[in-house]
């Protein structure tokens, strides 16, 4: 792979940000109105749902059954 390769993804993100930072007065105006709806509580993360690490078999079933809405995290066991 090439150096200068960037993941389809990377690329789309890009070109998105670009848009924004050529309309600044309106990525000025979003990123207020979304500061209110977060300071009123109104704007809330996504639920975030844990899995033990010997459970990544389960946490990627629910990924792929498409039943989960927000993150997933993948927690190692601590030992003392």
């Amino acid at each position: 792979m090439p150096s200068s390769w960037v993941p389809p993804i990377q690329l789309y993100t890009l070109q998105y940000l670009r848009y924004l930072f050529g309309h600044s007065r309106y990525l000025r105006d979003v990123m207020a109105q979304l500061v209110r709806w977060a300071e009123d509580g109104r704007l809330r993360p996504p639920a975030v749902r844990a899995f033990p690490l010997a459970a990544a078999g389960e946490a990627q079933r629910t990924l792929e059954s498409g039943a989960t809405v927000g993150k997933l995290v993948l927690v190692p066991e601590v030992r003392a």
